[in-house]
């Protein structure tokens, strides 16, 4: 039973120390923990044993390493002080060299690492076969980029209509710095339009861009679609950076030259050579036109900065790009505001529903268009005077069809209409005749200030035989008391003062057409 159970649960037999200590500086930390881990990440990705790795770069074998693979591993190549590293650990073991046994417990990148010693160049020859796999899509991602912006220049540059409008902005904002020492001046950064569109009139209810878009409009129409010439291409090169993409093709340059000292290096590997020396034949008249083209529009890139008032060292190509693309996409947008409110107009001024404004004033003095014709004013008097009733000292006024709250004297002053006193014998008054200056070319006498009259208080009754009227002004003490009309049409005097002569209004005789206190449409009174 014991037998059974020895064999079934055999006891461990202890070590010994000098195995312990291998083992314990095995498993000690020999790399970088952060970069064990990611050149681990990377190894477990591949998949492959490390002998097989190091068969396949020997012997330029693209079946077993492709794109993806030689790309990993480039990103993994062993520095300086992973080497140093591997190297002050192999010495710190008692025979300062690991046995094959020893390399088997090590970590998986150290043993990637210490196999990368047995190949000679092992980086440039990644390097170089890496570049093999991505150079066609860089260079002609490259010559894209700058295809674009070399359209997008040579559009700016082009255009007929963007330096119109520009010169109108550059004209308004001389007339505006008229008198400081930025007047006169040849022309301003593109970096400024973008302050200068938004530079708000003094009542702050609009901006120089309205006022510039409503100026092309009536001025020159031609010119409202001007972004048509360059926002699509600029549109689209605005996101490119050429500084980078130069960088690029340099840093390629650089690449391409170390693969070929690399071919050289490598004459007797006749497959390393052949690969890549035909590489090397087909990508270094591709990158040679690249580059040529980069130069072009280099060239083109400084007349536009000049064109611009612009300096590379101060203002980015993609900022001037941005600029243009801002500018004329909220010319358009302002354009379209301004057509659209335009359209609602005319359209709202076909059905009627827009009137035409009309000053408000309290004295019709400034709006003599609103003051009625003479013959209009007696003929409603008389219609007026025939349909109401006469009620003694009576003073309910009498409202009118047509008479507005406040209409104007002859003198030039409003008086108030809301009143009407009677005469003495009750009826109404004749309202003195309101004449505008636009209608008779008459002179008339200024009455006192301090007693103004109301039109309709100061009518007088009409007789029906056509007889001319007797005008007459009720006193508010007295009301049988009048005074007589005078030659000049005033029945108070110039200076305000009560006339000498008070006649009673049933003692008063008819005046004369001759000696009528109205003037003659035809003979104005002096």
């Amino acid at each position: 039973m014991q037998k059974v159970l020895l064999q079934r649960f055999p006891r461990s037999i202890p070590k010994k120390e000098e195995e312990v200590k291998k083992k314990e500086v095995a498993q000690q930390q020999i790399l970088d923990e952060n970069r064990e881990r990611n050149v681990g990440i990377v190894l477990n990705f591949l998949r492959l044993p490390i002998q097989q790795i190091q068969a396949s770069v020997l012997s330029f074998d693209e079946l077993t390493l492709g794109e993806e693979y030689v790309s990993a591993l480039a990103k993994i190549l062993p520095t300086a002080n992973d080497i140093d590293s591997i190297k002050r650990a192999e010495k710190r073991t008692p025979d300062k060299k690991w046995s094959v046994k020893d390399i088997q417990e090590l970590s998986l990148p150290v043993r990637f690492f210490l196999m990368t010693l047995n190949i000679p160049q092992f980086n440039r020859r990644i390097s170089a076969w890496n570049l093999k796999y991505e150079f066609d899509t860089r260079v002609n991602d490259f010559r894209s980029k700058l295809e674009v912006v070399y359209e997008a220049v040579e559009c700016v540059l082009t255009a007929t209509k963007l330096p119109v409008i520009l010169s109108y902005v550059l004209a308004i904002v001389n007339f505006l710095n008229e008198g400081t020492r930025c007047e006169n001046a040849k022309g301003f950064p593109i970096s400024q339009l973008a302050a200068i569109i938004n530079l708000r009139y003094t009542e702050g209810k609009g901006t120089l861009l309205d006022y510039l878009v409503e100026m092309i409009r009536e001025k020159n129409p031609s010119l409202r679609d001007f972004p048509s010439e360059f926002l699509d291409a600029v549109d689209k090169a605005r996101d490119v950076d050429v500084g980078s993409i130069n960088q690029e093709l340099k840093a390629l340059r650089s690449r391409l030259q170390d693969s070929v000292k690399l071919v050289r290096m490598l004459a007797d590997d006749k497959r390393w050579s052949g690969v890549m020396g035909r590489f090397i034949y087909k990508a270094l008249p591709s990158l040679e036109e690249t580059e040529h083209f980069s130069k072009t529009l280099n060239v083109k890139i400084d007349k536009l900065y000049v064109f611009m008032c612009e300096e590379k060292s101060k203002t980015s190509l993609s900022e001037i790009f941005r600029m243009l693309s801002v500018f004329a996409k909220r010319f358009t947008q302002e354009h379209e505001r301004q057509v659209e409110r335009q359209e609602r107009l005319d359209r709202m001024t076909e059905k009627g529903e827009v009137k035409k404004d009309v000053p408000k004033t309290r004295n019709i003095k400034t709006n003599a268009a609103n003051v009625k014709p003479l013959s209009d004013v007696m003929s409603e008097d008389s219609r007026n005077s025939k349909n109401s009733t006469s009620t003694k000292n009576s003073a309910k006024p009498t409202t009118t069809a047509v008479a507005p709250k406040t209409l104007a004297h002859p003198a030039g002053r409003g008086l108030s209409a809301e009143k009407r006193p009677a005469s003495a014998s009750g009826k109404k008054t004749a309202s003195p005749k309101v004449v505008s200056s636009t209608q008779l070319p008459v002179t008339v006498r200024r009455t006192s200030t301090s007693n103004p009259v109301s039109p309709s208080s100061a009518k007088g009754s009409r007789r029906p035989s056509g007889n001319p009227t007797t005008t007459t002004t009720n006193k508010a003490a007295s009301p049988t008391a009048s005074k007589p009309v005078s030659r000049g049409g005033s029945a108070i005097s110039p200076g305000g003062k009560k006339s000498p002569s008070k006649i009673a209004a049933s003692t008063m005789k008819p005046v004369s057409p001759r000696k009528s206190s109205l003037p003659s449409a035809n003979k104005p009174s002096s």
